[in-house]
């Protein structure tokens, strides 16, 4: 969704949702969407990252609004991404996000290695969203996902 000044002049993108505590996430303050500008967004985030993947193969690569992607968080753990996406109305986004960062890391000069495996945390588990992830976007997602050998989903409930 654009969001708009009083006088109707754009300010920034967000993404609407009906049924989390927080009704607009902003994802970017530009007037109109920018891949680019996202993906720079995605590299200034892994190059934070540097210093700490020189000690450790355990850390966030994504820490949500602090890295300007509000409502994701994506976790190393050694060879694999853990993605935590907060509201199944981000869940389009963040699969979109974590392709995009996939894709990036097949840039040695990052540092970031590519995962093996990406595990899928969904927004059912960490809060109130009762859309109801596993009979109706769970389906939708796995039609698009890549091939199934470098993505899972965490299904059960704690």
């Amino acid at each position: 969704m654009n969001l708009v000044s009083t006088t109707n002049v754009p300010l920034a993108t967000g993404i609407y949702s009906t049924t989390g505590l927080i009704r607009i996430r902003v994802i970017q303050f530009l007037p109109s969407f920018s891949k680019e500008k996202m993906r720079e967004n995605l590299i200034y985030a892994l190059k934070k990252r540097n210093e700490l993947r020189k000690i450790t193969n355990a850390y966030r690569i994504l820490h949500g609004e602090n890295d300007f992607f509000p409502g994701i968080t994506i976790d190393r753990l050694n060879t694999t991404w853990v993605v935590r996406i907060y509201s199944s109305s981000l869940l389009v986004y963040g699969r979109w996000l974590v392709w995009n960062l996939f894709d990036i890391c097949k840039n040695s000069k990052l540092g970031e290695p590519q995962p093996k495996r990406i595990l899928f945390d969904p927004p059912e588990k960490t809060g109130e969203d009762k859309i109801g992830f596993k009979k109706k976007i769970l389906p939708i997602i796995l039609k698009r996902l890549p091939p199934p050998n470098w993505i899972n989903l965490i299904l059960t409930k704690t």
